[in-house]
């Protein structure tokens, strides 16, 4: 597939020069469509014209509805045009889609769907349990922020279906999950996030898909508590094919879990763990992952500078290693990371008590990433940060192929909009970036600025 195409339908004059220009003249499209405020029927006829001339080599089509809100028909007439317009379709993607008129026909959303093999929806809301119903081709399917979407939605076979990621997505609770669970058995990927959900679901998984590959949950606080947790983990430890693991532990340990795992299957190589106490045993439970290669840790108490030594000379192997929300993690701490993990390709830390970091620290810093034999790209934030870095910008600058320092000024004066909360036991705070890019998986979206999506 060649390289998006992005369509900004409130500014672009011409479509025809701008199709020419843009569009290559053979191979597969993928194009970004973004309604912008103003007329939105003459917008709606600039995408009918592009669709028209290259729909039929259009294999994705993603579309930024938030210039066209509160206006059901231009939404109806879009899905349609696209429908009709774009044959070979396998990719829809949609932000701000809104399907709950009357007048909406939701026989032809659910014909639409139907011929899909990958569809994500972000920031909208549909009516209607049965739009679902024949997604028989199905096999990626990503929803977030989405309104009025029934647990009955999920009630059915999706044959084809591999991968479910729903986050932020409400009236799904465990009784949906279940029947979609046992009806689904094929299912590799479930993340769930901020879901009506509850630590059951480990059990559920366990009971009803036993080769599932991956999962990633994180819990809404009024709906689970550390003891539900602690009595649900031991169902991680039926899962024999799982690759990849990131869990919300509402503080609950989960050494022990991991050393179970590791006896039992000897595939898991990424393992991502938020809110979690941090123990001794953590660093063997680690240890005998053999085939461990990507860590995460999010809001991981009592995580300091001797735990990195410790780190460092017990998981040698991985190559990729975050740590966010760290508070007792030093400048010292990180060089000794860079020097005792030798494999690492990419690490980044995000530390709430460090605000500054000194010239001397900086080219120690520098010094033992040079002497390493594989090449790595750090990323530093400097969370607890209100001021710009007292480090020079031509110094910055001349590293940043490698080594990329952030403090809280930078955040502040990008152009990206940020949502802060807290939603832990521990008061650790998530970050949300709602931005064009955001939506579009981390693409370069019409008329946005590419963001650093961080979540």
């Amino acid at each position: 597939m060649t390289e998006p195409i992005s369509i900004d339908l409130g500014s672009v004059g011409d479509v025809k020069a701008f199709i020419s220009d843009e569009a290559p003249k053979n191979g597969d499209l993928e194009l970004h469509f973004q309604y912008t405020r103003g007329p939105a029927a003459s917008q709606l006829k600039r995408l009918q014209q592009v669709l028209r001339t290259v729909g039929h080599r259009t294999k994705f089509v993603g579309l930024l509805m938030m210039g066209a809100m509160n206006m059901d028909e231009i939404h109806m007439e879009t899905i349609k045009s696209v429908d009709s317009n774009c044959p070979n379709l396998k990719t829809f993607y949609a932000a701000g889609l809104f399907t709950r008129d009357k007048r909406f026909n939701h026989q032809t959303l659910k014909k639409f769907f139907g011929r899909l093999e990958n569809i994500v929806l972000q920031m909208g809301g549909i009516d209607g349990v049965g739009v679902f119903s024949d997604c028989k081709k199905l096999k990626e399917w990503t929803q977030e922020i989405f309104y009025g979407f029934e647990g009955e939605c999920l009630n059915f076979n999706f044959p084809e279906l591999r991968s479910i990621n729903f986050s932020k997505v409400d009236n799904i609770d465990n009784q949906h999950l279940e029947p979609f669970l046992s009806k689904n058995p094929q299912l590799k990927r479930i993340t769930l996030t901020r879901c009506t959900i509850d630590t059951e679901i480990l059990e559920l998984i366990a009971k009803h898909v036993p080769a599932m590959e991956e999962i990633s949950f994180n819990f809404r606080r009024s709906l689970v508590c550390r003891s539900d947790m602690q009595k649900n983990l031991k169902y991680l430890c039926e899962l024999e094919h799982l690759k990849a693991l990131n869990l919300d532990c509402v503080g609950a340990p989960i050494a022990g879990t991991l050393k179970k795992m590791a006896e039992k299957s000897h595939s898991l190589n990424r393992v991502g763990l938020f809110c979690c106490p941090w123990e001794s045993k953590l660093i063997e439970a680690f240890a005998s992952l053999k085939d461990l290669t990507s860590l995460h840790l999010s809001n991981v108490t009592g995580l300091n500078d001797d735990c990195m030594i410790q780190l460092t000379g017990s998981v040698g192997g991985l190559n990729d290693l975050t740590l966010k929300y760290i508070e007792n993690i030093t400048m010292d701490g990180v060089i000794t990371l860079m020097i005792g993990c030798q494999r690492l390709t990419t690490a980044t830390l995000l530390l709430r008590r460090m605000s500054t970091i000194s010239t001397a620290r900086y080219h120690m810093l520098l010094e033992a990433m040079k002497s390493r034999p594989e090449k790595i790209k750090l990323t530093v934030n400097l969370w607890g940060s209100k001021s710009p870095l007292k480090l020079s910008k031509d110094m910055l600058k001349q590293n940043l192929e490698f080594l990329e320092i952030l403090s809280n000024e930078d955040e502040l004066n990008s152009n990206i909009s940020f949502d802060f909360y807290c939603d832990s036991v521990d008061g650790g705070y998530d970050l949300v970036c709602y931005s064009p890019s955001h939506f579009l998986g981390g693409r370069q979206a019409p008329g946005g600025p590419q963001s650093c999506n961080v979540n």
